[in-house]
């Protein structure tokens, strides 16, 4: 089996694309080297990320096929799914034949599975962007811990960045050791180690105990309805949520 290998990075993942044509030797698999378990059975060939190659990729997806499969390919990247490059290739492969009719070809099953991966991720960016909670760790800085399912820091930074744009802001992806920073000027991303939580300062426990009072008060107790709250307000997040929290 032909096998690519990349960097990990989205970059280095459409330079593979672009290899992939120019050589004319279309590979079986486009793979991460990251975590990458080799086979004495298959031939592996690394593909070094080139930024020049990767943006010639990336404009002719937006201009051949469509701004929106560009950013369905990249909703899935973000899924790190361990056959998400390799569907990528095929969804792209398919792509450049099909133009802009590519996404109406639903029973094709790179279509559809590429469809239903970047809607994951999707809906996931726009649940955080909702479930995200800031504490006060320091004066005028704010930090926000998080475990999603997805690789979403990088999406749902820009929206915090708008929303909250006169704050320094932390948001800390622990399950991936990640940050995303803002200084009220730039918003940067860092690989960090640290996995503990921050000590809340700044009058942030009476915040939170007023927060939860809110949210008990408004709540009518004859209409709750647990199901629904966890289709909306998933369990998993719960654990940095500071009004499921008990008292």
């Amino acid at each position: 089996m032909n096998i690519y290998t990349y960097d990990g990075s989205f970059e280095g993942l459409l330079t593979a694309v672009f290899e992939a044509y120019y050589r004319r030797d279309f590979p079986d698999r486009i793979l991460s080297r990251v975590k990458l378990q080799q086979s004495l059975l298959d031939t592996y060939t690394y593909i070094p990320a080139d930024a020049e190659k990767a943006y010639r990729v990336y404009t002719s997806i937006r201009e051949k096929i469509s701004s929106m499969s560009l950013k369905r390919i990249y909703y899935v990247f973000l899924s790190e799914d361990a056959d998400a490059a390799t569907l990528i290739y095929e969804y792209l492969v398919l792509g450049f034949k099909m133009k802009s009719r590519l996404d109406l070809h639903l029973s094709d099953q790179r279509v559809l599975k590429v469809h239903n991966l970047s809607r994951k991720v999707m809906g996931e960016s726009h649940r955080m962007n909702g479930l995200l909670r800031f504490q006060a760790i320091y004066e005028d800085v704010y930090y926000a811990p998080m475990e999603p399912d997805y690789n979403i820091i990088s999406v749902i930074a820009p929206h915090f960045k708008q929303r909250l744009g006169c704050q320094h802001w932390i948001i800390h992806d622990i399950k991936r050791g990640l940050a995303a920073i803002y200084d009220k000027n730039l918003l940067r991303y860092e690989e960090t180690s640290f996995k503990g939580s921050f000590l809340k300062e700044y009058g942030e426990t009476d915040y939170q105990r007023l927060w939860k009072g809110y949210f008990r008060e408004i709540a009518i107790k004859d209409r709750i309805n647990s199901g629904l709250q966890k289709k909306n307000m998933p369990a998993r997040y719960w654990k940095y949520l500071a009004e499921m929290q008990p008292d």
